[in-house]
């Protein structure tokens, strides 16, 4: 007697049909139905717009074709009005300028179910005769040693009759990667970029002067006295640390206790180093001093055992021979070339 359907989701419908007995709740009815196809469509129209924005040069081009469609519904009819009445007309997708402006047009499609309307704008210049780059910097630095060694080139042109075409040259030949408007550096040095506009009646230059430095990592890490505790400390068990007449004491009263200070450099070290440190010593049966660290590798590391200096090969303790004093300062110095596992130890 009746049927119905309903929209679930866009291109999707969903379709019910009931039949009801008049008899009586005890009647058997014999009820067969076919479906040859079931279709939801839409009757109204719907407008699909490429681009919304677009620019036309009179000089150049005085017409724009419009991409739009309309939905799968009835046949619609179209027709476009615009803010500005006049210096334009229209002909199916193609409309035709004669005056410069910022036009905002509307399309109206329409058919027998209903009406709809899409808002475009189209900028129409007359276009320059000679062209002109402007810079929005000429200078720039990149530090390859921060965490981008790209610069995006920082420009903008007019729009020109002729159409003028846009290059851009590097003094260097190594060094970079030029990509569109973007250069990424490999090299130290002055790099002079510079940016030519041209067409047949003249050509506009400009330059950016790129300056790409490198920045070494700290060479030492020097500390004058201890005035408060460092906030790299690492206490471990019963270990302790605190500050006496601006010395930092370091404490522990068992082997599996730990009191660390660690300082930490910007980059990895290259090179040779010395490390240096002045230290009081009490309770020398085994204690260490790792004095440059790395990862999990000791890349310098000297201990005491039994009031005499070992160091750290990269794999073994080895026996220096050479005796320090206990409960007195002395200076500690070593300088090695990083992970050479070779030191020169002065005390």
């Amino acid at each position: 007697n009746y049927g119905n359907y309903s929209l679930r989701t866009k291109g999707a419908a969903e379709a019910t049909v009931t039949r009801y007995a008049s008899q009586g709740i005890d009647s058997r009815i014999n009820q067969t139905m076919h479906v040859d196809y079931f279709k939801v469509y839409q009757l109204s129209p719907e407008i699909y717009f490429e681009q919304l924005q677009h620019t036309v040069v009179l000089t150049l081009n005085n017409t724009l074709e419009l991409d739009f469609e309309f939905g799968k519904g009835l046949e619609t009819t179209y027709h476009f009005t615009a803010d500005i009445e006049t210096g334009w007309t229209a002909l199916d997708h193609i409309l035709t300028f004669t005056n410069p402006g910022l036009y905002t047009f509307t399309l109206h499609a329409q058919n027998a179910f209903g009406i709809q309307t899409k808002t475009f704008e189209v900028d129409v210049q007359l276009g320059d005769t000679n062209p002109v780059i402007t810079l929005n910097e000429n200078e720039a630095s990149i530090d390859l040693s921060s965490s981008t060694n790209t610069y995006e080139l920082n420009y903008s042109t007019n729009v020109t009759n002729p159409i003028s075409t846009l290059s851009i040259d590097v003094d260097q030949l190594t060094g970079y990667t030029l990509e569109g408007n973007q250069l990424s550096f490999s090299q130290i040095g002055i790099y002079i970029v510079t940016l030519s506009y041209s067409n047949e009646n003249s050509t506009d230059t400009k330059i950016v002067t790129i300056t790409v430095t490198k920045t070494e990592p700290e060479s030492y890490i020097y500390i004058d006295n201890f005035d408060t505790l460092p906030t790299t400390l690492t206490l471990t068990g019963d270990a302790t640390a605190n500050i006496e007449d601006g010395q930092l004491v370091l404490q522990t009263y068992a082997t599996s206790a730990k009191a660390h200070f660690g300082g930490t450099f910007d980059q990895a070290l290259v090179g040779t180093y010395a490390a240096e440190t002045r230290v009081k010593l009490t309770g020398t049966s085994f204690l260490n001093l790792i004095l440059l660290y790395s990862g999990t590798s000791n890349v310098l590391g000297v201990a005491v055992q039994d009031g005499t200096l070992r160091y750290q090969n990269g794999t073994a303790w080895i026996n220096s021979e050479i005796a320090v004093p206990q409960d007195e300062f002395f200076t500690l110095k070593v300088i090695t070339t990083v992970m050479s596992g070779t030191f020169d130890i002065y005390v």
